[in-house]
């Protein structure tokens, strides 16, 4: 007896230290700061994606033994010369200016959230924000002069435009792009300015407005980064990118899959550490890429998709090989009733199903499988690399993209990359197993024990199943009607009480319920809102459901009555609530991990949860009038 409630006591003291760490970064995550990195990597992401496409279309030949170059490097094929340097200009001159597009998206984002803190006739200017950062930025960034190497009669501009705006800036990008746009929010706040008569036109009066901010910006960051050029005879963009390249020790990225999986265990998104592995990710694959091009083995492992792949095939815990042990193996309900939802999504890097309903969050049970399984595919992903020669990812994939596709991709079609996705599967199929079918178990004989007198379930797994479907079809028949009876028993029940809700909410005649479901990736609230678009396609209720990132609902937010926010986007919550008080026809719904996954799967739950937030958008702007 002891035993069981010392074993309770020590649940309840996990979860409330995971409630705990999850306050403290619900706030470090809702602050200004992290949620415009956040923003800013999502907005410069089809840069990535796109641009170094046109690295695979330039090596995807030589990768099968294409040969366009002698054994001394000298071309032997013009035209594949020409097309490979085609490739690579347009790589040089879109990737090339990762680090510059990324500043101008943090100024903007950052712009955009403190601009509404002041009073309506000092809106900041975006344009003059954002060329103010991209002024410190280069204050920062370029050298008095450029090193050319000897007996050069050339300087190569596309590596230069690379070196100074690609990938090295990224850290430059985050430093300028979020303090720039404060030192603006400042110098209007306190109205340090140049005072002007009232005669003055208010056009001229607010250019007269950015002459402070923008002479301390260049002040401010050109001091600095002629201390590091003069001082330390380099520019303090080489500085900080000759730091960052130490962490490419493989034992360092080992035990970053450690932080990541403990981090999100304890209920903190894995986008928290955005800034930090985004920059890896980018700086990596510029590296890996260079390497490519001067014929040596591309091994630094933090650009994805091997990254991801190692740390999280599946999702953080590298749950990959979850929902197919649920339905070959499980028999309670709760799980079953996920196996067939998750193994879809979960092909594509969303496992939130498994995350939320297993649960495998701040559930004690699970905490080594969540641990165990993203390290031994990690230290299997660097034997890979540095013991047999696979390529590290050379081309930037979609994260949402299957890991048995992106890979061999990624890596050049090389047949170790096409055995790794599949080793990854088997260890989390063997790690994870043993303490599925423990939770199964837990669950099976709670069901039992409450289950209702009249209603039957169906406890066969997914072996089972198949075995009376192949060899006992009377049996399988029989248990099939069972099912069949129990469902429109069910669904007559609420199907009246649901009539009577519909009556209750069809007043407003054509207008259209907008709402918008937002996650961290938009892989979770796609499926949302396509089951809630479904769901009321009958026409009864009007209702237009759509789905985005964390990263782009302002975009949408405006349009919006509803709001449903998934669990891992609650860092949102806050921001999007105070944007509704200022509206009198929207509403915001922060979800729980249960609570949007029965929505995904079920659509009375959808229907009757909607409903229920029409009625009270309806009654929230009745008041407002």
């Amino acid at each position: 007896m002891k035993t069981k409630e010392n074993k309770i006591e020590g649940q309840s003291k996990l979860k409330q230290f995971g409630e705990k760490a999850l306050n403290v970064v619900q706030k470090i995550t809702q602050s200004t700061f992290v949620s415009t990195i956040m923003e800013g990597f999502i907005l410069v992401m089809p840069i990535i994606i796109t641009s170094t496409i046109f690295i695979l279309a330039a090596e995807l030949a030589p990768s099968f033994g294409y040969k366009w170059k002698d054994s001394d490097g000298n071309v032997i094929i013009e035209g594949y010369a020409m097309y490979s340097a085609f490739c690579w200009r347009m790589y040089n001159l879109s990737y090339g200016i990762l680090g510059f597009a990324l500043v101008i998206a943090l100024s903007s984002r950052m712009t955009e959230k403190i601009s509404s803190k002041l009073k309506s006739n000092q809106k900041m200017n975006i344009i003059i924000v954002c060329i103010s950062t991209a002024i410190a930025y280069l204050l920062t960034s370029v050298p008095n002069t450029v090193s050319v190497v000897a007996g050069a009669t050339e300087l190569n501009v596309l590596s230069l435009i690379t070196a100074i705006f690609g990938a090295k800036g990224i850290f430059i990008a985050m430093l300028t792009g979020l303090s720039v746009p404060w030192i603006f929010f400042l110098c209007y706040k306190f109205n340090i300015t140049i005072r002007l008569p009232k005669q003055v036109p208010q056009n001229i009066s607010q250019a007269f407005l950015n002459i402070f901010p923008t002479f301390f910006i260049i002040i401010i960051y050109g001091v600095l980064g002629w201390v590091f050029v003069q001082f330390l005879g380099d520019t303090m963009l080489n500085a900080i990118f000759n730091g960052l390249t130490r962490a490419k020790s493989y034992w360092f990225f080992i035990a970053w899959s450690m932080v990541l999986s403990l981090t999100w265990f304890c209920g903190i998104h894995t986008s928290v550490w955005n800034g930090i592995t985004s920059t890896l990710d980018a700086l990596g694959l510029q590296e890996n890429i260079d390497l490519q091009a001067a014929g040596e083995h591309p091994s630094n492992l933090w650009p994805n998709p091997f990254r991801m792949g190692a740390y999280s095939m599946g999702g953080t815990g590298a749950q990959i090989a979850v929902p197919f042990i649920i339905i070959l193996f499980c028999k309670s309900k709760q799980l079953k009733s996920i196996g067939v939802v998750a193994l879809v999504p979960i092909l594509f890097q969303v496992n939130e199903p498994i995350l939320f309903v297993l649960p495998s969050i701040l559930n004690p049970l699970m905490l080594l499988p969540f641990l165990v399984a993203p390290l031994v595919n990690t230290i299997i992903g660097v034997i890979f690399v540095y013991e047999f020669g696979m390529n590290a990812s050379t081309v930037s994939m979609p994260w949402s993209m299957p890991m048995v596709v992106a890979v061999p991709i990624a890596s050049k079609f090389q047949a170790t990359s096409f055995i790794l996705p599949w080793i990854w599967f088997g260890v989390s199929f063997g790690v994870w197993t043993p303490f599925v079918l423990i939770q199964d178990k837990i669950y099976h004989k709670r069901e039992l024990l409450t289950a209702e007198p009249n209603e039957y379930v169906d406890y066969r797994n997914g072996v089972q199943y198949l075995r009376n479907y192949l060899f006992n079809c009377q049996k399988h028949d029989e248990i099939k009607q069972l099912k069949l009876d129990e469902k429109n028993r069910v669904n007559s029940l609420e199907m009246n009480l649901l009539n009577t809700e519909i009556l209750n909410v069809q007043t407003d005649g054509d207008k259209v319920v907008e709402i918008l479901v937002i996650c961290i990736g938009a892989g979770t609230s796609a499926m949302l809102a396509e089951t809630i678009n479904k769901t009321f396609s009958d026409g009864q209720v009007k209702v237009n459901a759509k789905a985005c990132s964390l990263g782009n609902y302002s975009e949408f937010i405006d349009n919006t009555n509803i709001a449903i926010i998934s669990p891992q986007a609650r860092s949102s919550q806050k921001s999007i609530t105070d944007y509704a008080k200022t509206k009198k026809d929207l509403i915001v719904f922060q979800t729980k991990g249960p609570e949007f996954l029965e929505m995904i799967n079920d659509k009375k739950i959808t229907k009757t949860k909607i409903i229920e937030k029409i009625k009270e958008l309806r009654g929230i702007a009745y008041e407002k009038n």
